[in-house]
Formats: structure tokens, sequence, C-alpha cells
């Protein structure tokens, strides 16, 4: 069942098949890229998306229905994550085992960084992002508006996401109508965990 048909772009939410959880394993990882390189190294990028990709399986069915799907005439283009107030935390499902000792600690670490406590009445944007064979054809403006929507029909008031400074998709934001709310500047744990000095919330 689609959330949004609109042209060539549809959205539905995640199913858990081996196509949806390898590709959202993977584009998580590789739209951050630099992030998860700065935690781990580049050669441990191929095990990081394997173990992103096992991840996906397993998880609670809230999981499921926060996490959407973007496709282009048919093709998987995009993916988004909304959490709520009160949604279960995702499992642990030994995914990452493969992972060295160091690039799981970083993991953690990137993990605590970006966590973010919902409060009641808000919908946390935990990511949102295209594949770059498919950007600049309005695919993340529609995900944008799918989350906006579901974050009125959960009843949320606001909605809100973290961005790097330097990310251009910032511009996509403030043009959907976000405001900078704040920054997290030259704060040793965020720069260490993320690689970038300046956060905007």
């Amino acid at each position: 069942m689609y959330i949004h048909s609109d042209g060539p772009v549809t959205v539905r939410n995640m199913k858990e098949t081996p196509e949806d959880c390898s590709f959202a394993g993977r584009l998580a990882i590789e739209a951050f890229r630099s992030k998860f390189v700065h935690v781990t190294s580049e050669r441990s990028i191929p095990t990081v998306i394997k173990c992103s990709e096992k991840s996906q399986y397993r998880q609670d069915p809230v999981f499921y229905q926060r996490n959407f799907i973007a496709e282009y005439n048919g093709e998987k283009a995009g993916l988004m994550m909304l959490k709520y107030n009160g949604d279960p935390e995702e499992r642990d499902n030994d995914a990452w085992n493969a992972l060295g000792c160091c690039d799981t600690l970083g993991l953690c670490c990137l993990g605590i960084c970006l966590s973010s406590s919902v409060s009641k009445g808000k919908c946390y944007l935990d990511h949102i992002c295209v594949d770059e064979r498919f950007r600049g054809k309005g695919i993340g403006k529609v995900l944008m508006t799918v989350g906006e929507n579901e974050a009125r029909r959960n009843g949320c008031r606001s909605i809100y996401l973290y961005v790097s400074s330097t990310n251009r998709a910032k511009n996509l934001y403030e043009r959907q109508g976000y405001r900078v709310k704040g920054e997290e500047s030259c704060c040793c744990f965020i720069y260490c965990c993320t690689g970038e000095k300046v956060c905007f919330i």
C-alpha cells in the first residue's frame, strides 16, 4: 500500500523483505558514508554495510511502520525514518558481530551522539536520504511532506531533525519551512563521533 503516489514518485512503508532490508541497510550507510568512515575506516565500510543490511531484520513491527521507502518509476530511490515518544528501541539482533572492537566502539559512540530522546507531541526525523542516482528529482521533498503528514496523523505538533551545517540538504529543509533552533559548535564529543564541527538543530 502506498502512502503517497504522485507521478513517478511513490512512498510506502518498509517491509521485512530481503530487497527492502538490503536497500535500507545499504543506503543508510552510503548516504552518511563520511560519518561511518570517521568512526570506523574506509576499509571497514563493506562490512558495515552488510551488518546494517542484516540489522534491518527481526525488528519490532513499529520499526517497519516508521521507515519509509520512496520509489522512482518503480526503483527504490530514498529512505526516511521517523521516531516518536515511546517507540521501542531497535533490537540488537547480533547483526554487528562481524565488526572488530574498534569499529564496534566507534559505531557505539556515533549511535550515542546521534540518538535523540523524543518528547511527547514531537516527531524526530531520524534520517532521510536519497540514492545519489535519483537526486534532483524531488524525492527528498516528497519524503519530507510524507514525514510531516505522518507526524500530524500521529498527533505531533512539531517535527525536528539534526543536520550538519555543510549538508546540502539543509537548504531543502529550510525551503520546507524548517528553521534552525540552535547549533552545537565545537563540542568535542560530537566532533569526535561525527567528524563534523557544527550541527544545526
